[in-house]
């Protein structure tokens, strides 16, 4: 299966498939690393390889090559990327055999997918196959040559044996007019193990803004019952995310893979809280084998998500994964209390949305528009006839943006089957909804204008209007979620019989519709200092008009990846009072963690977290 901009293509052969967005990796198998090697059972074979190693020394040298490639600066994706990593384990004259070889085309078409050795789904296969077969034996992976080649052919047979689990089962099974449908969730699965960490210092800013500020108005005892549960506060358990994430973030690899007790126990009031948020968010090499062993019914990498850090003795720990930690950081507490999942759940959603309408207000007043021109709630109709409401607009005469604000979550199966329906009804559920919901609203703004209208605003000033989707949920953005969604407003639009199409366009009177525009947070709060630069609405009807004249009935180009290759990738900026703040934080954090004189000589020393700054 290969994945192109704006298509899905499928193709003869079995090709598993790693991406970053619409970067395409093409991990390869071990016959084509090392051709003398055969595969008759991998999976015997990774156990005869495995079962050899130190459990904990092997896990370690898996969370490094992990730091490397999962890391959200700069993460080695590549197989060129990835050759000083290879240089662990081969000798040059081997490593250039393997690039001969690699870079052989294998399949017509794929010339421009990258090959690749390691990422960051493989390493957490083979974390958890580490778990299953590795022994107490004393032999370190990187002990000598034939252990350094024996540990990566295992990294390689989990290539092999991950090949069809994710796309195999689709082969040969659908014809391209169900293809993309077909192909969503194993692209989402795919995706959310295949790409690295996202950007830490948003996802703090976004997690700690939302469970500490917005989280108590609509849920009052959230914060009581989580400190009942896990011995912290919300603000001490972000403290000490903060402290372990801010050492592989801010500063040199070096300094960031061994969580050292001797570092923060300095303090007693200090150890008693990092104490309690690693056992909250940590296991040891036992508990993880018996939490992948009592496994039922759930996600084979359930632990690794549930739990990111290994805990190597009393005395340190190593985090496993950063891209699992780092979703900590934006939704950890949320899953800390068992019993007040679902209550929090539902609550978070609305959060949510009022976090989404604080940064369209800063986007209002960084773009020069009027806090008085954003909408929030607007409930359409009369009290005793409600027609709808909509959780945000922005209003810049002649143009109407309207926003629909989701904060939902779609549970992830143990296996992905080849009846797709159950997954397209749970993303129709928590998220196609919202692109119906905007086309209702559309319709009656411009079918009732008398009982359908904004407060101050008159519908009839209004000559272009942009529904835009604000999801939670930023694996929705990936290739042929923008042609569902847009697929999902364009049928309800439809439906009411009076609105012309002009291709991708909806047009009545003087009205003109745009396509959907899918947006994440991360989208959003990238916007929120760039649109010092540009009008936003200029930005969507630039958007637009690349979608209206793309030659693919089923064009599928996100907003991140239109930027991105747009002029607009020049003029977008990151937000300075995010950073400032996390940043700020970060210092303090250290300061309060550690003793003045080491928080100082780590800050001075490190020059990343200078260019942070």
């Amino acid at each position: 299966m290969l994945l192109q901009a704006s298509k899905i293509i499928p193709t003869k052969g079995k090709v598993s498939v790693e991406m970053s967005y619409r970067s395409i990796y093409i991990p390869l198998s071990l016959s084509e690393a090392f051709p003398s090697e055969g595969t008759y059972n991998p999976l015997d074979m990774l156990k005869f390889r495995l079962q050899r190693f130190n459990c904990e020394q092997t896990l370690q040298l898996c969370a490094q090559l992990n730091y490397y490639i999962s890391r959200y600066e700069k993460p080695l994706m590549s197989l060129h990327e990835q050759i000083p990593l290879l240089k662990w384990f081969l000798p040059e004259n081997k490593i250039e055999r393997i690039l001969r070889k690699a870079f052989v085309p294998r399949i017509k078409n794929v010339y421009k997918a990258e090959p690749t050795i390691f990422t960051r789904h493989q390493l957490l296969e083979l974390m958890r196959y580490t778990f299953q077969f590795c022994s107490d034996s004393t032999l370190n992976p990187l002990q000598n040559n034939r252990s350094k080649k024996a540990f990566l052919a295992s990294a390689l047979l989990v290539n092999d044996i991950s090949m069809d689990s994710t796309y195999g089962h689709l082969e040969n099974k659908f014809d391209s007019s169900e293809m993309q449908k077909a192909m969503l969730e194993p692209i989402r699965q795919s995706a959310k193990l295949a790409t690295h960490a996202s950007d830490f210092i948003l996802q703090f800013f976004r997690g700690e803004s939302l469970f500490l500020e917005y989280m108590p108005d609509v849920l009052p005892d959230f914060g009581e019952v989580f400190r009942e549960y896990t011995g912290l506060t919300v603000k001490e358990y972000y403290g000490c995310l903060l402290f372990i994430a801010g050492h592989y973030t801010f500063l040199a690899p070096a300094q960031n893979q061994i969580i050292s007790k001797q570092l923060y126990c300095q303090n007693e009031d200090i150890c008693r809280l990092m104490t309690l948020y690693l056992k909250l968010e940590s296991y040891s090499i036992t508990e993880f084998k018996k939490a992948f062993e009592n496994q039922v019914d759930s996600h084979p990498l359930k632990p690794l998500r549930e739990k990111p850090i290994l805990r190597l003795n009393e005395e340190s720990a190593i985090v496993l994964d950063p891209a699992f930690h780092t979703d900590k950081a934006g939704i950890g507490p949320l899953f800390a209390v068992p019993g007040r999942i679902k209550r929090s759940m539902d609550a978070f959603g609305f959060a949510f949305e009022r976090y989404v309408q604080d940064i369209l207000c800063q986007i209002c007043i960084n773009s020069g528009i009027s806090p008085d021109n954003l909408k929030k709630n607007q409930i359409l109709g009369i009290p005793s006839r409600q027609l709808g409401e909509i959780d945000a607009a922005i209003l810049n005469s002649p143009s109407l943006i309207l926003f629909e604000i989701k904060g939902k979550w779609i549970k992830d199966k143990p296996r992905i089957e080849l009846e797709y329906d159950t997954y397209l009804d749970d993303l129709r559920d928590k998220y196609g909804e919202g692109a119906r919901q905007l086309a209702h609203n559309i319709n009656h703004l411009i079918n009732n204008p008398l009982q359908a209208q904004f407060e101050g605003h008159e519908i009839t000033e209004t000559y272009r209007i942009f529904p835009a989707l604000v999801v939670h949920d930023s694996s929705l953005v990936l290739p042929g979620y923008t042609q569902y969604f847009e697929s999902e407003f364009v049928d309800e639009m439809g439906s009411f019989g009076d609105f012309q199409k002009e291709n991708k366009i909806f047009t009545k009177d003087q009205f003109r519709i745009a396509p959907l525009t899918v947006m994440t947070g991360d989208i959003l709060e990238w916007l929120e200092e760039s649109v010092t630069n540009f009008q936003l609405t200029q930005l969507l009807e630039d958007y637009t008009n690349h979608r209206n004249q793309s030659p693919y009935e089923t064009e599928d180009t996100s907003l991140v990846e239109y930027i991105k290759q747009s002029r607009y990738k020049a003029l977008m900026r990151d937000s300075e009072r995010i950073r400032h703040k996390v940043l700020t934080q970060f210092k303090e954090t250290l300061s309060n963690f550690l003793p003045d004189e080491l928080a100082n000589q780590i800050l001075t020393a490190d020059k990343e977290t200078e260019e942070y700054s």
